[in-house]
Parts: C-alpha cells; sequence; structure tokens
C-alpha cells in the first residue's frame, strides 16, 4: 500500500477570531471537490456575503438585510445597554423598538455605555 495525497477542502468561517471549519460535528474532515465543501457547508447553516464565508454562529450578523429589534442584538452580542447615547432620547421607545441591521447597531451601540457579557448582568440585575 502506498499513501497518497491530494487536495481536500472545508470553508473556514471568515468572521474575525473565528476558527470555525465546516466540517466540524460532521461525518467527515474534509471533501475531496470544493463543490462538495461547499454544499455541505449550506446544509449546516453556513453563509455567502460578499464573497466571505460565515459559519452558522456568524451569518446573522453578516447578512446586510437581517433586521432585528436592539434587544435583540443585544444577545448576539452578549452585551447590555446601560445608557442608549446611540438612540433617539426624545423618542426613545420608538427608536429602541424600531428593526435594524447589525451595522446599525453597531454605529449606535459604539456610542452607548454598555456591560459585558449580558447574561452576568441580567443575572446580577435579578432579570
Amino acid at each position: 500500500m502506498s499513501v497518497k495525497s491530494a487536495p481536500y477542502y472545508w470553508l473556514v468561517c471568515d468572521h474575525e477570531g473565528c476558527e470555525a471549519k465546516s466540517t466540524e460535528g460532521g461525518d467527515f474532515s474534509a471533501w475531496e471537490e470544493e463543490d462538495s465543501a461547499w454544499e455541505e457547508a449550506m446544509n449546516s447553516e453556513w453563509s455567502e456575503v460578499a464573497g466571505k464565508h460565515y459559519c452558522d454562529q456568524h451569518t446573522l450578523i453578516h447578512d446586510p438585510e437581517e433586521k432585528r429589534l436592539p434587544a435583540e442584538w443585544e444577545v448576539v452580542d452578549d452585551i447590555a445597554i446601560m445608557d442608549p447615547d446611540g438612540w433617539d432620547r426624545k423618542n426613545f421607545q420608538e427608536s429602541w423598538n424600531t428593526p435594524i441591521t447589525y451595522d446599525d447597531w453597531r454605529s449606535r451601540m459604539i456610542r452607548c455605555t454598555v456591560a459585558r457579557p449580558l447574561r452576568e448582568w441580567k443575572r446580577e440585575a435579578g432579570k
């Protein structure tokens, strides 16, 4: 028996700091054909946005069309907005209850005072 090698394929998440591979949790560690690697990733809820590939954990935040309420983006980023400087204070309830994209969320959130992580803050506050 001879040992042979060939190029094999899998996807790696392009989200900064994420090292997820499309083969994690699957039956195979790599695919012989690039199309098979892509097909398996799509069946695992991966996505392609602007030529980059994202795992199921990061697909949502890179979809430019996805809109959610700010409270839902808090959960995604695991933070709590403590002082909402990025929102319209005169019409805060309306502003806070309007669905926005992740990019809008990030641009507003960076102007706010936040607590991290959200789950610990809520536990301490009894929420």
